[in-house]
């Protein structure tokens, strides 16, 4: 029976020497873990980080494609919008619009109608809306509406069809004299 008791006793104090090894073990195998998974993830993490530096930033998405317009007697720069991406986002949370820079969204010919409206938006601009090279409507000092819930902002319609509009600062329109029936062009 010694025998028993002592190789039952062994036993016991070998599960608890493997307890203590293993316990010992569960902050190494758990940081082993955590860096496999940050690892594995790095990119992904990476690819979060810059979408997010473009949210804070809108600007670095169209440095590419950024293009002059003629509009009137008047050349602007203009950032093209021109999948739904950068359609959606459009000006959102840019702090400011040089005099002479604006955002050109291009539609088909299904798109005509697309209502635009102010989410997000923190500076006023007038919006131009275009079709076949011409200004058919002007909606000037289209104002921000913070804390407004989406579904209670304005929504600016153009009265016609259209395939391009032109969002430019506020006071753009005047200052330049533009009127429908001005040609664009780009």
């Amino acid at each position: 029976m010694s025998e028993k008791i002592e190789t039952v006793h062994l036993h016991r104090s070998n599960i608890k020497k493997n307890s203590y090894v293993f316990l010992l073990l569960i902050p190494s195998i758990a940081f082993v873990g955590v860096m496999a998974v940050f690892s594995f993830w790095g990119d992904e993490v990476k690819n979060l980080k810059s979408s997010t530096e473009v949210s804070a930033n809108p600007k670095n998405d169209y440095t590419e494609t950024r293009s002059a317009l003629k509009i009137g007697e008047s050349e602007i720069m203009v950032e093209v919008a021109d999948n739904n991406s950068k359609r959606e986002r459009g000006l959102s949370g840019r702090e400011s619009l040089g005099d002479n820079e604006g955002m050109l969204f291009l539609f088909s010919k299904e798109d005509t109608h697309q209502a635009f409206w102010m989410k997000d938006m923190l500076i006023p601009i007038d919006i131009i809306w275009i079709n076949d090279g011409r200004i058919v409507q002007i909606d000037k000092n289209a104002m921000p509406e913070p804390g407004v819930k989406d579904i209670f902002l304005k929504l600016y319609v153009p009265s016609e069809t259209v395939d391009q509009v032109l969002e430019v600062k506020s006071g753009f329109s005047d200052e330049h004299n533009l009127a429908i029936g001005d040609s664009v062009s780009w």
